[in-house]
């Protein structure tokens, strides 16, 4: 290009670069100041919540050990699929309460990630609640659902399913091709969904926990000790 020269490129070069510097140093600034003003606990915490609520990954399973063909049933705190001969996939209070465990799930991870970025506001303590309710009442769900694939089983079969690991099914069981399984072996297995729940509680309620401790060693403090007794 005529009249650009090498010291042009050079001075182009450290323009940029110092640009990028001042970009990075004012994205770490703004991180940082996140950071100050978020309850990191609540934040990831809230971050979990809301992969619970959207997901439709079973957190519980059974399946056929040799063979696809024996049955399948997934449970959730948002649904129950019973996939076998002569078992209806699902019923109205399954499918009712799967439905508010979903609604309540998705305002648990609101209240929480609402508490996260107001570490001061006065209604704080009254949402992170709520959201630990929240949570609390995914495993609430979860149960119900379970206690009702072990009812509907027992109510057909006579059989209750291991809730871990592998098991024989005690009885002649009708398969989905219509075969009778002799006493099947299944598989049952907790999900990876199950136990990130449990990160989510120990999560928000760890952070509960050491605010309450910040709070009392500040008050307990020696200067605190002395100004109470002067």
């Amino acid at each position: 290009m005529p009249g650009w020269s090498l010291g042009d490129s050079d001075a182009l070069i450290r323009f940029v670069l110092f640009w990028r510097l001042v970009a990075s140093s004012f994205e770490v600034n703004i991180a940082m100041g996140l950071l100050h003003r978020a309850d990191p606990f609540a934040l990831v915490g809230s971050a979990v919540a809301l992969f619970l609520a959207l997901t439709n990954d079973p957190w519980w399973t059974i399946t056929g050990a040799h063979s696809s063909s024996l049955l399948a049933v997934k449970v959730s705190p948002f649904y129950l699929e019973t996939i076998a001969a002569g078992l209806l996939s699902s019923t109205p209070f399954t499918t009712t309460l799967g439905s508010l465990t979903r609604v309540l799930s998705i305002l648990g991870f609101v209240a929480l990630a609402a508490a996260s970025i107001q570490k001061v506001a006065w209604w704080r303590p009254l949402v992170i609640c709520f959201g630990l309710c929240a949570l609390i009442e995914l495993y609430f769900s979860f149960l119900l659902m379970h206690m009702a694939a072990d009812i509907t089983l027992l109510g057909a079969y006579g059989v209750i399913p291991p809730y871990s690991g592998t098991g024989y099914l005690l009885v002649n069981f009708l398969g989905l091709d219509l075969n009778i399984y002799p006493n099947p072996l299944v598989i049952a297995s907790f999900r990876f969904p199950f136990y990130a729940g449990f990160l989510a509680i120990g999560l928000v309620g760890g952070g509960l926990i050491l605010k309450v401790l910040r709070e009392r060693g500040s008050n307990g403090s020696p200067g605190n000790f002395h100004q109470s007794h002067n």
